[in-house]
């Protein structure tokens, strides 16, 4: 064994989209804490919303039209 373990892949996915992760992250604690919106609905919406990103750079990178 060389000791190099390898990234799980929910680890590496979340590397790769921390942008949209950290957006979320901080419309939910805006919503939830200064608003004072249920916190069900608040998770679910971003929730919904990395799941959009994800799956929308996914396929642009399946058809060939994403950056790189």
């Amino acid at each position: 064994m060389t000791g190099v373990m390898m990234p799980l892949p929910a680890i590496e996915a979340l590397k790769k989209y921390r942008i949209p992760l950290s957006a979320a992250f901080l419309v939910a604690v805006v919503l939830v804490l200064f608003v004072h919106a249920p916190i069900v609905p608040v998770l679910a919406g971003c929730v919904l919303a990395v799941a959009f990103a994800i799956l929308r750079t996914r396929a642009a990178q399946k058809t060939g039209t994403g950056k790189k």
